[in-house]
């Protein structure tokens, strides 16, 4: 055996028991009204002895009463004298009377509670235990009837301690495999911070929460506790830079999963149609054209995991061909740009249009590609649109120099895979 049994557990917690909750000032023994013990009695009438004067059978004064009562009973003998004995007695039965007088405590509590108050005590309540059930390992599961009774020992009286489950219970092999949290900052607790980190109603993940990052690293406090529920803190708070208001758990993606037995389809082109109802109606062309329309990913369940497609890329279209979003991405780029090198790149720096080597005219990778003439012309016909500038890929077609070679050139640049969910307004 080891001589070192110093080590304790970590898991060390400090409670209330229920026997502690207990005000002891509301005990009926907490102040006795006459709270003398029958040694408290003796000495008591043993001083009183003293100032009675004893008179001998002469009639003649001769000292007092003390050492009558000076003195102890002895259990062990049978030789007492008689008129000590006698006392001892009447302390007996004095007793008594002490008893219920103390009773009195009690009784003002009792009419107090329940005749001014009116309380009541509670039904007593069985006690309840959690069971930890393991299966056997040649048993993968096993049926628990409600009303199983467990035996637990014997209580103080001697009698058998016995619990029952209160439901039918299913037993298998399941455990917990992994422990994960999300955080809400739903009630922007770290408002009080100055500054103010704007976090308010955002999600942090720990990914492994039964960690000290939240991603498996060791604990390192004393008594292994870790934030059960996924909160954050902010470790560079006091270094006022940049990061102080970084927390300390990644932020996460929101978003949902939508699955149904009747998406289980065999092989085939298969058209699925979903209906979202959304609580508002304004700003529907900004909500269907950019947030939705990529919002959806497709996974196919395969033999060990799941398998999402991968879209193949689309370098060239017809006008009136190209995808929404990669229209919006090629409108977006010539109408925010100032100046001609904003299109058509600094050399030799590539970019950040490039010639898609599928359609271009030229025998060189980069030939034909978008040049500081034809991006000058595009600004130019732009500024006579007015402020919205281009609005259609048409109108960027219909400029000189431009043409299809062109306009495939941007769909190759900035037509980076998309899903082609589509989505329609009802």
């Amino acid at each position: 055996m080891s001589n070192n049994c110093n080590s304790k557990n970590p898991l060390q917690r400090d409670g209330t028991s229920q026997e502690q909750r207990i005000l002891k000032t509301l005990l009926p023994g907490y102040v006795a009204v006459d709270e003398r013990s029958m040694d408290n009695l003796k000495s008591f009438v043993a001083r009183y002895a003293e100032e009675i004067v004893y008179f001998d059978l002469n009639n003649s004064e001769n000292g007092n009463w003390k050492s009558f009562f000076d003195k102890n009973l002895d259990e062990s003998s049978q030789y007492n004298s008689p008129h000590f004995a006698l006392f001892i007695a009447f302390l007996k039965i004095f007793k008594h009377a002490q008893d219920e007088m103390n009773k009195i405590t009690k009784k003002h509590l009792d009419f107090y509670y329940r005749d001014v108050l009116h309380l009541t005590e509670k039904p007593a309540v069985p006690d309840q235990v959690y069971l930890i059930f393991e299966l056997a390992k040649h048993v993968s599961s096993a049926l628990l009837k409600k009303y199983t009774q467990f035996k637990a020992g014997k209580d103080e009286l001697g009698n058998n301690v016995v619990y029952e489950t209160k439901q039918e219970t299913s037993l298998n092999k399941a455990t917990v495999a992994e422990i994960k949290a999300v955080f809400t900052n739903k009630h922007n607790i770290f408002s009080g911070l100055l500054p103010n980190p704007k976090n308010d109603y955002r999600l942090y993940h720990s990914t492994i929460a039964n960690s000290e990052d939240g991603e498996g690293g060791e604990l390192t406090n004393d008594d292994k506790s870790w934030r059960t529920f996924g909160g954050i803190k902010f470790p560079n708070l006091q270094s006022g830079d940049s990061n102080a208001f970084v927390a300390d758990r990644p932020l996460s993606e929101i978003g949902l999963a939508i699955a149904s037995p009747n998406l289980f389809l065999a092989e085939g082109e298969r058209i699925i149609t979903i209906y979202l109802n959304l609580s508002k109606l304004s700003n529907l062309d900004n909500i269907f054209d950019e947030m939705l329309y990529d919002a959806f990913r497709l996974r196919f369940s395969g033999e060990e995991k799941w398998i999402e497609p991968v879209w193949e890329k689309t370098f060239s279209a017809g006008v009136g061909e190209i995808d929404p979003i990669i229209a919006k991405r090629i409108l977006d780029f010539v109408n925010v740009a100032k100046k001609p090198e904003d299109i058509a790149g600094e050399e030799p720096q590539e970019g950040p249009v490039f010639d898609n080597p599928a359609t271009g005219l030229g025998d060189q990778i980069r030939d034909y590609d978008i040049g500081m003439t034809v991006a000058a012309r595009i600004i130019s016909e732009r500024n006579k649109l007015g402020p919205a500038g281009f609005t259609s890929i048409d109108q960027l077609y219909k400029v000189r120099y431009v043409g299809m070679d062109k306009i495939n050139d941007l769909v190759y640049s900035f037509g980076s895979p998309v899903h082609f969910t589509k989505v329609d307004k009802v």
